[in-house]
């Protein structure tokens, strides 16, 4: 959707991303990310971006 910081809409950020700990080292934030993705480039997306902690960093690093 456009806005004024994104004119085109084709920009998407990923606000929060959270696992609870029971369900965690299951692949869960992994293939909910890969759909994510998926889905926004299926829209026309052309960026997302993030931030992360230094430890949830390396799910995002591929």
């Amino acid at each position: 959707m456009p806005t004024y910081h994104n004119p085109t809409g084709k920009k998407a950020y990923i606000m929060n991303m959270y696992t609870a700990p029971e369900y965690r080292r299951q692949g869960i934030a992994i293939n909910t990310l890969d759909l994510l993705v998926k889905d926004a480039k299926e829209q026309g997306v052309l960026q997302i971006a993030l931030e992360a902690t230094y430890i949830g960093r390396p799910l995002y690093e591929r």
